[in-house]
């Protein structure tokens, strides 16, 4: 039970890491976006 609990643990924390990356990711390229788009006018 306990090797079992620590499994899911780590699974559900790299699903966060990764869901927290992606976020970060996408959150940067529409910074980026924006920030070109602001150049252009």
């Amino acid at each position: 039970m306990d090797l079992r609990f620590r499994s899911g643990w780590s699974f559900w924390m790299l699903k966060f890491f990764l869901l927290r990356r992606v976020l970060t990711i996408s959150e940067d390229l529409l910074v980026k976006g924006r920030v070109e788009r602001d150049c252009d006018f």
